[in-house]
């Protein structure tokens, strides 16, 4: 769409081809973080930066938008609980990591119940739990991931800070050990404040003013989160929603259909985004010398 109208462009556009964007194996690195710092909002310099997720809550048609604060910031985490190895007939002979295990899951989730102001979004979720190699012994080992979602950097810190402490505790308190291992996946989205209101009429023109909606703030990460510390950015999202085409189900679930249909539209909003954008700013430009101009 874009090359279609390459001499109408006041400026440049960038299209950033992400790899890793679900994160990267333990010790490596990618994503927009290893590309901020390889420079990929330079030459040419980037003044803004949009992106979209399709999303399965919103219908075809429609486009969802948050102002300020849109996603929350993402630690992995890792537990290592280690017991002593015994017969399943003689639990006390050994040290469960089992049960320890479950006592942890259990607990981590009193951190945002009892720990951290109820008016402060968090989520502590355990994804993972392997241990065990037959059913009548009592494992040496038990490994637990999971996620830890915030949005506000103060209470990120009180929430891992809890969480360590109620791991560690937890396990001792049952005669086991327990390693962890934490990995920020990326801080929480900010949509620029400025940009978002100068960029709304664009989204009501290609949506239809009907079919922009006001999101409530998503749990969900995403490492955008990286490119628009460093520039004004705006985040938003498609709906790919339609019951009749059977297009359902919810994200990261074996039952996500999304509706082809609506992807026309994140093309043309992305391409209205930065036509848009730049003409805006070649605007801003010419008005700035004219006052220069006229103080002369």
């Amino acid at each position: 769409m874009l090359t279609h109208v390459r001499d109408q462009i006041t400026g440049s556009v960038k299209l950033i081809f992400q790899p890793a964007e679900e994160g990267v194996p333990a010790g490596e690195t990618g994503g927009a973080s290893l590309m901020v710092q390889e420079n990929v909002l330079a030459d040419p310099e980037v003044a803004a930066i949009f992106a979209l997720h399709v999303n399965p809550e919103l219908t075809t048609g429609t486009l969802g938008y948050r102002p300020g604060a849109a996603m929350a910031a993402s630690d992995y985490f890792q537990v290592t609980v280690t017991g002593k190895q015994s017969h399943a007939a003689m639990p006390w002979q050994g040290d469960d990591p089992i049960v320890t295990a479950a006592a942890i899951i259990t607990a981590i989730q009193t951190i945002h119940s009892r720990g951290i102001d109820a008016r402060k979004p968090v989520v502590v979720s355990v994804g993972t739990v392997q241990g065990g190699t037959a059913w009548n012994i009592i494992p040496n080992h038990v490994s637990l991931q999971g996620t830890i979602r915030t949005y506000d950097a103060d209470v990120r810190a009180k929430v891992l800070e809890q969480f360590r402490r109620i791991v560690e505790h937890t396990a001792l308190a049952h005669g086991a050990t327990a390693q962890i291992s934490l990995r920020s996946y990326g801080p929480a989205v900010w949509n620029d404040l400025q940009l978002g209101e100068r960029m709304i009429p664009t989204l009501c023109r290609t949506a239809g003013q009907q079919n922009l909606i006001e999101v409530e703030p998503l749990m969900g990460s995403e490492d955008f989160a990286f490119f628009a510390q460093k520039k004004p950015g705006l985040y938003f999202f498609l709906g790919v929603q339609n019951k009749e085409a059977h297009a359902t189900g919810a994200l990261h679930t074996p039952t996500l259909v999304i509706d082809e249909a609506a992807l026309p539209l994140g093309v043309r909003t992305l391409a209205m985004l930065a036509i848009d954008f730049l003409q805006g700013e070649a605007a801003r430009g010419k008005e700035a010398g004219g006052r220069k101009k006229d103080k002369k």
